[in-house]
């Protein structure tokens, strides 16, 4: 066989190699898609007139058999439908083994007075009076980056709504 021929084939083989390679690492990346997310462990730390704390942790859960890293995460936080706080980080480092899962906390801090006039009487009386049986939706709402090697996908979906009673 010809020197020109060998080279061509070793070449044309190595593409394949690393066109298979590339696929298989995204398809498992897109696996990332159907991530599940569950948020627990939700706890009132602190309600005055002034400023609201509440912390909580996600759960992720890897359904793919390579492990990855998110990368960041951009999510809005929202109470009664009002944005009160962003969480965004483009700089996390947080592995996550395969089909294992891995806790992040979630720390929310927001002026109750940025939900409006028209609710703060109502959040007085839930959260400082303790009378009434109205509960408040706190949502989390964005997307997750996350990358395995040079492999990355953005924009995995996060849409979890907690009522706080």
């Amino acid at each position: 066989m010809e020197k020109k021929t060998k080279i061509t084939l070793a070449v044309v083989g190595g593409i394949a190699v690393l066109l298979g390679v590339f696929y298989y690492l995204k398809k498992n990346a897109m696996k990332l898609m159907d991530m599940t997310y569950r948020f627990q462990n939700f706890k009132l730390k602190r309600a005055t007139l002034t400023n609201v704390e509440v912390t909580s942790e996600v759960v992720l859960t890897n359904p793919s058999k390579l492990s990855f890293t998110i990368t960041g995460y951009d999510v809005n936080v929202q109470f009664q439908g009002v944005n009160v706080v962003r969480l965004q980080r483009s700089d996390s480092n947080i592995p996550i083994p395969s089909n294992s899962s891995v806790t992040i906390p979630f720390d929310v801090q927001f002026d109750p007075r940025q939900v409006g006039a028209s609710l703060l009487p109502l959040f007085l009386d839930v959260f400082v009076n303790k009378t009434s049986d109205t509960k408040f939706k706190l949502r989390y709402i964005g997307t997750i980056s996350a990358k395995y090697g040079v492999v990355g996908i953005s924009n995995i979906p996060i849409d979890y709504t907690y009522e706080l009673n």
